[in-house]
């Protein structure tokens, strides 16, 4: 009895050595994984603030961010960057600096005194996040077709918001085409937009303007004076950020987080996978640019790490926009046979967006239609 009393305690101190090592193995992992963070957003930082006061450069205010602030009928909704300015847009492997147009976009502000062929919405793929302007999808493609595009893609657009970029300033050029580049976190960016009223009174339940072609000014004083965008609330939000980091290190131990991480077992954030109301928009979009005889394409840019479950609720969602007879392409089929690694960061680098455009090109021959 008392041999059988001493193996299950033996057990237990067994039980307990092993998980305490785990937790150190884990704690220690999650130390490391701060100092390096810690490290980096701190030069990241710095380098981030030196730059827009000591270069005359302005820092990259998304519109999504007027999503959270009050927003009242007599307040504009700003869609765009201020205008004629140097805008510090991010770094993936360098800091990328964009020269914005009459109107606050990414493109060269020349391309509004030409015909405009295509009109190009979206997010942060379409604007070109990290590359410079001559090296983003719609630089790449007004190239291949010799056709003057306009990019008025934003990083966080979701659906509406690019809607309404289109209806502000898209459809006064009178486009020929319509490109709308959409990635699969716009489920979630379009439930935080369909919460805002002045955006869906606006654009989608009445067909109103704010006539911001007429407002720039407006625009670039609300961009520039609004607090919480100012240059030093930023920079000591950022600060902040990785003081606090410690707490998510905390209950990312508990989890073993990082042990798991290295060894592959961390089960992927479970994301909203409903289509619905993202294809209900496009939907609208598309009968609204076919009642203006504008043709209509859309560029599925997919995570290439999806589960099984969301390559399946993607497949349901293309199969439905095929149904409606959008040309669209896939960036699944785009990359198929290639290394992502190499084109894509968090955004697709200069090489990842000239493999795109050909592919695009090739496919809808956009200057012969």
């Amino acid at each position: 009895m008392f041999k059988h009393i001493k193996n299950i305690k033996n057990f237990y101190i067994a039980l307990f050595s092993t998980v305490f090592i785990f937790y150190i193995c884990e704690f220690s992992l999650g130390v490391v994984n701060y100092i390096k963070y810690k490290n980096e957003e701190k030069i990241r930082a710095h380098e981030w603030k030196e730059i827009l006061t000591t270069q005359n450069i302005k820092k990259y205010i998304a519109p999504k961010n007027f999503l959270s602030l009050k927003t009242n009928p007599q307040t504009i909704f700003p869609l765009s960057q201020v205008s004629n300015k140097r805008i510090l847009s991010c770094n993936e492997n360098e800091w990328v600096i964009i020269d914005t147009d009459r109107y606050g976009f990414n493109n060269l502000d020349s391309s509004w005194d030409q015909d405009v062929d295509f009109v190009v919405i979206g997010d942060s793929f379409t604007y070109g996040f990290c590359v410079k302007t001559k090296d983003n999808f719609v630089s790449n493609l007004s190239s291949l077709s010799n056709l003057n595009g306009i990019n008025l893609g934003q990083a966080g657009n979701g659906p509406l918001l690019s809607f309404a970029a289109l209806k502000e300033f898209g459809i006064a050029t009178n486009p020929q085409k319509v490109i709308h580049i959409i990635y699969e976190n716009d489920i979630t960016d379009l439930d935080i937009e369909l919460q805002n009223s002045f955006l869906t009174e606006t654009y989608l339940n009445n067909n109103k303007s704010q006539n911001l072609l007429l407002k720039q000014k407006q625009v670039d004083d609300l961009l520039l004076k609004t607090p919480k965008f100012n240059t030093e609330y930023i920079f000591k939000e950022r600060v902040e950020s990785y003081k606090n980091i410690y707490k998510q290190i905390l209950k990312k131990t508990w989890k073993f987080g990082n042990l798991r991480e290295r060894i592959y077992l961390v089960r992927k954030t479970k994301v909203n996978q409903d289509y619905s109301k993202v294809f209900n928009l496009l939907k609208k979009i598309n009968i609204y640019l076919k009642n203006k005889n504008i043709d209509y394409f859309i560029v599925i840019v997919t995570d290439p790490t999806k589960d099984k479950i969301e390559k399946k609720e993607l497949s349901k969602f293309i199969y439905k926009i095929s149904e409606e007879n959008i040309k669209y392409i896939n960036t699944d089929e785009v990359f198929d046979n290639l290394e992502i690694k190499k084109y894509l960061i968090g955004h697709y680098n200069e090489f990842g967006y000239k493999i795109l455009a050909k592919k695009f090109y090739e496919k809808y021959q956009i200057d012969k239609q």
